[in-house]
């Protein structure tokens, strides 16, 4: 088995844009950020 390679902050940033982009005008909640993006809560809040 390989490494895991680990996403760049970029990559990261990226994730959210995206998942806050499909939202629209209505807006996202954290925790749908966090499920999307495949992010900690902690991790979308800081």
């Amino acid at each position: 088995m390989s490494k895991q390679q680990y996403r760049s902050e970029m990559g990261i940033m990226g994730d959210i844009l995206d998942v806050t982009a499909d939202g629209g005008r209505s807006g996202v909640i954290v925790s749908a950020i966090s499920r999307k993006a495949n992010l900690s809560h902690d991790a979308v809040l800081d």
